[in-house]
């Protein structure tokens, strides 16, 4: 036997208080949903770091080694040239070429260079001389190339090929005192050699010589 259909009235206020109550419900679903989804996406993300991190560290193993392979090559054919030709190793940059001219690896290093605190005596006598000079226009106009040689870079360096103009300067004032600055100068500066880098190129149709991307940003 079927049950017949209960009809239930409800007052208007009692029907917008159900809808509140449903309308908090799906609110608070909405949020435990969001929450789920945070959480899920954190998952997603820590999961793809630990396995990108692996990948990425496997692969820095393999460049290293692969880098040092080359290198084990290289480096005794440089000292052999030197030996060959009668020069030193001050030479940053080689470049090796195959027999049909297609292919080459270069390999080079740059020179780095510092200064030590003795540099600043030397900058303070040269500038104790420029105070002594005179006040018209051609001089001062002097006084600040003068001092812009003696500026710092953006890394707060004093620049080799600078420090060098000094000595034309130096010898045309004539003055002791800034010749012996300059030459504290100089003499603080350090120079080092960078790590080697090494370039891998090869001629496409064109006979343009093409980079063989090492690094990840020019991997496309």
């Amino acid at each position: 036997m079927e049950q017949e259909g209960r009809t239930v009235q409800i007052t208007e206020k009692e029907w917008q208080e159900l809808q509140s109550l449903k309308k908090e419900q799906e609110e608070r679903e909405k949020a435990q949903k969001r929450k789920e989804d945070r959480e899920a996406y954190r998952e997603l993300t820590a999961d793809a770091v630990t396995e990108g991190f692996g990948a990425l560290k496997a692969l820095n193993g393999l460049m290293r080694e692969t880098k040092k392979k080359v290198l084990d090559l290289f480096l005794p054919i440089i000292r052999m040239r030197n030996e060959l030709f009668d020069v030193d190793s001050k030479q940053g940059q080689y470049t090796f070429m195959n027999r049909e001219c297609t292919q080459r690896i270069i390999i080079g290093r740059y020179k780095k260079y510092m200064h030590d605190s003795t540099a600043e005596l030397g900058i303070s006598m040269v500038k104790g001389y420029l105070e002594t000079l005179g006040t018209d226009a051609d001089t001062q106009k002097l006084v600040r190339i003068i001092l812009d040689l003696l500026s710092e870079n953006a890394q707060g360096k004093l620049e080799p090929d600078k420090i060098l103009q000094l000595d034309h300067y130096a010898e045309e004032f004539g003055s002791e005192e800034f010749r012996e600055g300059v030459s504290i100068i100089k003499e603080s500066l350090i120079f080092d050699w960078t790590k080697y880098f090494l370039r891998a190129e090869e001629k496409d149709a064109d006979g343009a010589w093409k980079n063989i991307p090492l690094t990840m940003i020019n991997v496309e």
